[in-house]
């Protein structure tokens, strides 16, 4: 990379990916080789990337709150995790345990895992950034908000096919339980997808349980958390508690006042008699 490019990475994005080891409240895994954006939040020193995987230790961390850890809040311990499928779109009902997971059939994929945000930053370094900030909302992403790696998780069209796909079904909500503003309380994350997605991809979107081929990280939504390729990473919901198909479309905080597109092609959604919302209003559709 130009000596030039380099140092405007470093002025832009804050020093990283070369530090000493760099332990964090918010983290469990040592950070020192990322960018410190925030208090739950570090970028990837992209400019020492140099491996088509990116390693853990350089992967980039987007949460909305700290870490749960097993030890705080036992709901993330492998021991005592459980995921609730269930819906007035499914035929049956079911609670799996950590092991009941590793049973199933699972499969890798490489993916790119990206903040939808990546990349923020740019809009206001093309307006004199480093004179007078002129800032947009969320996280100052400079490029280091995407990663690389191998994911193992169970097809999300073997878990419809242990709980029967009702021919209603219009939507899937995947959520954590745990991801909250302290440990041990309700969590406002998650996000839905369409249930043709998960009908069409079936066997690329999945629960994921292993990132470049040990157990999922801490930081990255052990131990089990939601795989969707080709959306932006806050649809791979993190510490996954539970999965709900429905009749009906969900309306969270990631679907409606987040991650949303604007302009006069995409028209604001509009919410149906008996959809459900989670920790959104409908008047803020």
């Amino acid at each position: 990379m130009p000596a030039h490019t380099s140092k405007l990475a470093r002025l832009t994005f804050g020093e990283g990916g070369r530090g000493p080891s760099r332990m964090h409240p918010s983290f469990v895994k040592d950070v020192g080789l990322l960018t410190d954006l925030n208090g739950t939040n570090q970028g990837g020193a992209w400019w020492n990337f140099d491996t088509y995987i990116t390693p853990v230790s350089q992967f980039y961390i987007r949460n909305a709150y700290p870490t749960p850890r097993p030890e705080i809040d036992p709901r993330v311990d492998p021991r005592h995790w459980r995921l609730k499928i269930h819906g007035d779109a499914v035929e049956r009902e079911l609670t799996l345990t950590y092991d009941d997971l590793l049973k199933m059939p699972s499969r890798s994929i490489m993916s790119v895992m990206q903040c939808a945000g990546n990349g923020r930053s740019l809009f206001w370094e093309q307006e004199d950034f480093l004179i007078e900030p002129r800032r947009v909302s969320g996280n100052g992403w400079g490029l280091g908000g995407v990663g690389m790696a191998e994911w193992q998780y169970v097809p999300i069209n073997y878990i419809l096919e242990q709980v029967g796909l009702k021919k209603n079904a219009k939507a899937m909500l995947f959520w954590s339980g745990v991801d909250g503003k302290a440990p041990n309380t309700e969590s406002d994350t998650g996000r839905p997808i369409p249930i043709s997605e998960a009908l069409e991809r079936g066997n690329d979107i999945g629960l994921a349980f292993k990132m470049n081929g040990m157990p999922l990280p801490a930081d990255h939504g052990a131990p089990v958390r939601a795989l969707v390729p080709g959306w932006c990473g806050g649809a791979s919901t993190k510490w996954l508690t539970e999965i709900k198909i429905a009749s009906h479309d969900f309306w969270a905080r990631l679907n409606t006042t987040d991650h949303t597109m604007i302009g006069p092609d995409y028209p604001p959604p509009v919410a149906s008699p008996g959809d459900e919302f989670r920790f959104i209003r409908p008047d803020q559709l």
